[in-house]
């Protein structure tokens, strides 16, 4: 008579819970220290003035390496059995089946690994209640974190479960696992790093910023604490049903003697070679790669090293053995495939470095410095929305200024050389965009760049000041750069609709090298609006010594020695040749380099305001190692303990400074 047996067996139960069931234990402990117990103390703390705005920030670190062990770790004790031929041959020899042994061990793992948060989620539940923490914790960032946990522990539960069914030794499971999770982002990263070594203008910051956080749910715990887009969590949700059903076929076909390999399954290791060199070549590669403007080979190196290490390293992992110079012929063909891929790429086949949209298809474009602010332009503190210029005469200088990098592609940058980025996207009419990246040195573009930049338009849309009405304004503050305690305020509303149209008047007057000037003592316009939280910082910006209108409308109301540093305000000036002073490469503190040059017999100190005042204007911020300017100077404030130090070039030197250093 066949014996019957239901989805739940009561000895293998028991012997899940013997072999795996100490891995939830320890899980519900360190998490009833974590959150139960943290809350209880923060609450009998008075000293203590943290207020969380949800679960996931109490002993947030250890949330975090809870999650990305616990489910990958508790699979490894759970199918321990299938590592162990007479493990193995036991549980394979039990009256029942394979499926239903497959969902017995996986469910009850699942229910090992998610009992203890529904448990610590309760317990937090009481505690809210009884402690009177309703004004911190509501009830939806409590659902949130259960929610959230349990769905991230079974998304890694299962991959673990997966990876397990396709190898036959536990460490190579665990390894695999974390790599099966990681694979889709690694591989992203690696692709968008190669690529910008053969398509010239591949922006691979672009494609980095922010999207990869998707591509894996070991980085989407990163933002753990406010997932917004519920499309990834879904796609997730259906890739964990999908692995479960695909692990079931996979364990039924698993022949029971198949233990200690690494991989099970014939298939799948052409597969691992192949992927193993290739990652390793594209890893290789992006570390050689940085070296590649002093010679390709440097590249090309990367690539043949790194894809021979992954093959040799695919081969022992297989055998088991690092005796495996016998089977290395093998290499020619995944080397071989590698090489198609690179010869893609080089020759640029799909005609990408040349691609530029004609004039007529193009509805906007933006140019910036890089993809940042072109992405999170609110995080850059530049502007609050994404700036586009429309107007025909700026498109035409952006599509001329593209052409022209182009041109200069074949123009190699020396190492060290400093670089700029050039960030380009175009808006079609048809609604498709064309985004490009290009590092370029900017001073070899001035003919583009300052037209563009000096225009109304490029003014009016990267200087959030254009789009404040004066209601939106509570306060201004004009600050000098912090070597004086004064600053000018402006309150009324009258004087703050004057200042509104002076600074406008100013910005839309001022040349390209003033808007990007590094000239020392600009002071700091700050606005105090309304809605401060969301428009914190959102329109600061500098007062330049330029801007004449409003240096004279201060000086009328009076303000004018409260906003700007001025020559009154500095006891004297040291003057010395930056070739003459030892500057620490590591860092350095003003006070130290200020009491070097006057101990410096070549040194020349400055004392009438006439001479400080020529000296301020031609004086740079620069950061003393790195600068080439010819001269160092120190600036003693009056009632200031540190100096401020500053460079200028031999150059614009006055003639009293020249005439003390023939």
């Amino acid at each position: 008579m066949p014996s019957r047996t239901s989805l739940l067996n009561t000895e293998i139960s028991k012997l899940i819970l013997r072999s795996s069931g100490w891995v939830s234990i320890i899980y519900f402990l360190v998490l009833l220290f974590a959150i139960p117990f943290e809350i209880l103390m923060s609450t009998t703390n008075e000293r203590l003035m943290f207020e969380p705005a949800n679960v996931f920030q109490y002993n947030l670190e250890l949330q975090y390496i809870l999650l990305i062990s616990v489910p990958v770790l508790l699979p490894l004790f759970l199918f321990h059995f299938m590592q162990s031929k007479q493990s193995s041959d036991l549980i394979h020899s039990l009256p029942v089946n394979r499926q239903k042994l497959f969902h017995q061990y996986t469910l009850s793992g699942w229910f090992m690994v998610n009992i203890p948060v529904v448990i610590i989620a309760v317990i937090v539940f009481v505690q809210r209640s009884v402690l009177d923490l309703q004004s911190i914790l509501v009830i939806d960032s409590i659902f949130y974190w259960l929610g959230m946990t349990i769905l991230f522990n079974t998304i890694i539960y299962i991959s673990t479960v997966f990876i397990g069914m396709v190898t036959g030794i536990s460490i190579v499971q665990g390894i695999l696992s974390y790599v099966f999770l990681l694979l889709p982002v690694g591989l992203f990263i690696l692709g968008a790093f190669n690529l910008k070594f053969f398509m010239f203008g591949f922006p691979d910051s672009y494609h980095l910023n922010g999207k990869i956080l998707y591509l894996s749910p070991l980085t989407m715990l990163e933002g753990i604490q406010k997932i917004s887009n519920e499309l990834p969590l879904w796609i997730y949700a259906g890739i964990s049903v999908l692995l479960y059903f695909l692990s079931l076929v996979l364990y039924k076909k698993r022949k029971p003697e198949s233990v200690s390999q690494a991989v099970i399954f014939p298939i799948l290791k052409p597969i691992l070679k192949l992927g193993m060199t290739v990652c390793c070549a594209l890893l290789a590669a992006a570390y050689f790669g940085d070296y590649r403007v002093v010679s390709e080979g440097w590249l090309f190196f990367g690539y043949l090293f790194g894809s021979f290490f992954g093959y040799v390293l695919a081969e022992i992992l297989l055998h088991k053995t690092w005796r495996v110079f016998g089977h290395l012929k093998g290499y020619l063909y995944y080397g071989g495939i590698l090489i198609v891929i690179i010869a893609i790429f080089q020759f640029d086949l799909t005609n990408y470095e040349n691609r530029i949209p004609e004039i007529e298809d193009i509805q906007r474009v933006h140019l910036s410095d890089g993809p940042y602010l072109y992405l999170n332009p609110e995080q850059s503190g530049y502007s609050k929305d994404t700036f586009y210029l429309n107007e025909n005469t700026n498109i035409q200088l952006v599509h001329d200024l593209h052409k022209q990098i182009l041109f200069n592609k074949e123009s190699k940058r020396a190492l060290g050389e400093p670089y700029e980025t050039a960030f380009f996207v175009y808006e079609l009419k048809n609604g498709k965009k064309l985004v490009r990246e290009y590092e370029i040195n900017k001073e070899d573009y001035l003919a583009y760049y300052k037209p563009i930049h000096e225009s109304k338009e490029y003014k009016e849309v990267t200087y959030p000041v254009f789009n404040l009405t004066m209601d939106e304004i509570n306060m201004i503050t004009i600050e000098s750069m912090g070597y004086k305690n004064d600053r000018a305020v402006i309150s009324e509303k009258a004087d703050i609709k004057e200042f509104l149209s002076i600074i406008k008047e100013d910005i839309l007057a001022s040349t390209y090298e003033e808007m990007y000037s590094s000239k020392s003592f600009q002071s700091h316009i700050s606005f105090s609006l309304n809605n401060s939280k969301e428009y914190y910082g959102y329109a600061d910006l500098p007062a330049l010594d330029t801007y004449q209108r409003l240096e004279n409308w201060l000086g009328e109301k009076e303000l004018l020695d409260n906003a700007f540093i001025s020559e009154e305000d500095i006891d004297y000036a040291v003057v010395l040749e930056k070739e003459d002073l030892e500057i620490n490469p590591d860092g350095y503190s003003n006070h130290e380099v200020f009491t070097n040059m006057n101990n410096h017999p070549n040194a020349k100190t400055f004392k009438t305001k006439g001479q400080i005042k020529e000296l301020m204007d031609i004086t740079e911020d620069a950061y003393l190692p790195d600068s080439k300017k010819t001269y160092v100077v120190a600036y003693k404030f009056k009632n200031q303990q540190d100096p401020y130090l500053g460079t200028f070039d031999k150059s614009n030197t006055p003639a009293f400074v020249t005439e003390q250093f023939k």
